[in-house]
């Protein structure tokens, strides 16, 4: 039986607000949330759900939240001491990413490239769900194409590329157990 993981085991409130910051630490890094405003942290809902991964070194999680910012400082950075790029996949919803001094509009589908070891702002307005996937940075610094890696520039769903690695991405939550590896 194939069954995708969803985000639909929320969690609601201010203990849910707490227990999906802890997660999201644990998950990705240091970053700091600000739940909802307009109705106050009891309004907050999200969900984390962690990658299926099995390759040592890399790591993931699929993020649901109604925060509408959530940031990453030098202070965060230097906390937490983790060196990783990631890519994010927009699932669900509008991201605004502020990052290296440029912005990119995500919508669903949409891809950006991430370094952990600067500051980044993530913007959404309402629900919003992306997937993160943590590279360490050696693997795809020291490829042998040697190709400079551009920062936070939109690789768009409709291009064959963007389907393509949205669909690898979407892969690391799906509950699929066909003897392979990915």
């Amino acid at each position: 039986m194939i069954h995708t993981s969803t985000l639909n085991d929320r969690l609601q409130g201010s203990a849910g607000y707490q227990l999906w910051e802890s997660t999201l630490a644990d998950q990705c890094g240091a970053f700091h949330p600000e739940p909802p405003l307009t109705r106050g942290i009891e309004s907050f809902e999200g969900a984390i759900l962690p990658a299926h991964m099995s390759v040592p070194g890399y790591a993931g999680a699929k993020i649901g939240t109604n925060c509408p910012h959530i940031h990453r400082s030098v202070k965060d950075i230097k906390r937490d001491g983790h060196d990783f790029l990631y890519i994010v996949h927009q699932v669900t919803g509008n991201a605004v990413m502020d990052h290296c001094g440029t912005q990119s509009v995500l919508n669903p589908g949409d891809l950006i490239l991430l370094d952990s070891s600067r500051p980044s702002d993530f913007y959404f307005s309402g629900m919003s769900e992306q997937i993160s996937l943590l590279i360490p940075r050696h693997k795809l610094e020291n490829s042998p194409h040697n190709t400079k890696l551009i920062l936070n520039q939109k690789i768009c769903s409709s291009s064959r590329i963007g389907a393509v690695a949205g669909f690898i991405t979407s892969q690391f939550f799906n509950d699929i157990d066909t003897g392979e590896d990915l």
